[in-house]
This record gives C-alpha cells, sequence and structure tokens, in this order.
C-alpha cells in the first residue's frame, strides 16, 4: 500500500497540533484537571475514566491521580493503548457511556 504525499501531510499535521498541546499540558495542567473533576463531582456529574494500560501518550498513573482525587469517579483500566481505535478500549468506552446515560 502506498501513501500519497497528501495523506503524509495530514498525518504530519496531526501530529504536530498533538505535539503543540502536549507541550503545553493541554492548556490545564495536572492540579487544574483535577480541579475541575473535583468540581464536576460536587456538581453531580458522574465521571467515568477508561484508560488503556498500555498507553504510551497519557501515563496510566494520571488515572489512579483521579481516582484518588474523586473518589466517586468510576475507573477502569483496560489492556489497550491510547486510540478508541484499539477494540478493547473502544469496547470500554461505548459500555461506559450506555452506563452514564442509563442504557446499560
Amino acid at each position: 500500500m502506498r501513501t500519497t504525499p497528501r495523506a503524509l501531510d495530514r498525518l504530519a499535521d496531526k501530529y504536530r497540533i498533538q505535539a503543540h498541546y502536549l507541550q503545553r499540558r493541554c492548556w490545564l495542567g495536572e492540579r487544574r484537571l483535577l480541579s475541575l473533576a473535583r468540581r464536576a463531582a460536587h456538581a453531580g456529574v458522574p465521571l467515568h475514566a477508561v484508560h488503556g494500560t498500555r498507553d504510551a501518550v497519557c501515563p496510566v498513573d494520571n488515572v489512579a491521580r483521579l481516582a484518588r482525587a474523586v473518589p466517586a469517579a468510576i475507573v477502569e483500566r483496560v489492556p489497550a493503548g491510547h486510540l478508541a481505535s484499539d477494540a478493547a478500549l473502544a469496547r470500554r468506552l461505548a459500555r461506559a457511556i450506555r452506563t452514564l446515560f442509563g442504557d446499560a
């Protein structure tokens, strides 16, 4: 399978944007993100985190920090990577969404 120059350019753009966000800690930082999660939980917003244990982009320790910061959060670790295109992660995400919206 041959990749076209246009496809390569689009892929490079995608990763350039991702790197830009990661360099700036997605404009949140850990403290800010956990603070927002706590506020959401206190406001009655259910939190359900599904995280791939083989995620090379976001360390799995991040979801452990969320669990400590928001004990009411449902936290699942899945033997998967970073992307929802991973079948195991996609299944768990779909189940989490159905659970949150009462369609389990």
